[in-house]
């Protein structure tokens, strides 16, 4: 028998009870310029954000490889809270998200990328997989580039837990996760520390502000009273990030200088052997 996982999800007396299935990711920091092949890439991003209902801090780990020119492959691990309201009095026995996402990005040119990729996760809801695909544009220079993201998501439980949702000392209701399915905007700057020219990536930091709509259907009710009815909730977010770049051998061949020779034809453009 399965038994119930408590936890508080946003809700209020009102509304009719839903669970939604969580996204893979929840604040990105990216701009559209790939990595030089054999770079890579190590970020840190945290933030927070939620509703009116429910606050969600949390923080990312993120590496990115420079596989060959425009394409870089990532991954990354998140960790997500859910802290409601102390309007709603509730039991937490597992009130975080946990997920692990790979994924990909290829730049068009340098200022416009597609990324998507596939998410896994888990919470007390149950385990869940998550794909996402997303426009990147962004005025790459050396000072400050803003970026601008749009894409999509869709949430898919697996194994689904059940969750009770405690409202004056006894239970409102009792939902397990239902399909999930949203979009996301945001904005961004990709602060360079280092403004010198040349062909490598600059270490960055990165600030962003991010807003994300969720839409549901009605949830699955194992206990309680439900309104036949679809759901949708709109989050805001925001987060702040450092990335540094580490060159691989590969990356410091590509980026080997090279210079010009005089010759009867004209310029003979050369490496430069040290």
């Amino acid at each position: 028998m399965r038994g119930p996982w408590p936890l508080l999800i946003a809700t209020l007396a009102s509304c009719s009870p839903y669970v939604h299935s969580p996204p893979g990711r929840t604040f990105p920091l990216e701009s559209a310029k790939a990595l030089n092949p054999g770079e890579v890439g190590v970020q840190i991003e945290g933030g927070g954000g939620g509703n009116s209902d429910v606050g969600l801090p949390g923080f990312t780990a993120r590496a990115r490889y420079g596989a060959v020119d425009r394409l870089d492959v990532n991954g990354e691990i998140a960790f997500l809270r859910i802290r409601p309201d102390g309007e709603v009095p509730a039991i937490d026995s597992r009130p975080f998200v946990l997920t692990g996402r790979l994924g990909l990005k290829y730049a068009f040119i340098e200022h416009i990328a597609i990324t998507g990729g596939l998410a896994a996760g888990g919470w007390a809801g149950g385990s869940f997989l998550s794909p996402d695909l997303s426009l990147i544009l962004s005025y790459e220079n050396r000072y400050v580039v803003p970026f601008l993201d749009f894409g999509g998501f869709t949430s898919h439980p697996m194994r689904t837990d059940d969750i009770v949702v405690i409202e004056d000392n006894r239970i409102d209701f009792i939902g397990r996760p239902v399909f999930t399915y949203g979009w996301s905007l945001g904005f961004g700057l990709r602060i360079p520390v280092s403004h010198k020219t040349g062909l490598r990536t600059a270490p960055a930091l990165l600030i962003g502000f991010r807003v994300r709509e969720a839409y549901f259907g009605e949830s699955y009710l194992v206990q309680g009273d439900l309104e036949d009815r679809s759901r949708r909730e709109l989050y805001a977010f925001i987060s702040a990030g450092l990335e540094i770049i580490i060159a691989t051998k590969k990356a410091r061949r590509t980026s080997t200088p090279r210079a010009s020779c005089p010759s009867l034809f004209g310029s003979h453009t050369g490496v430069v052997r040290h």
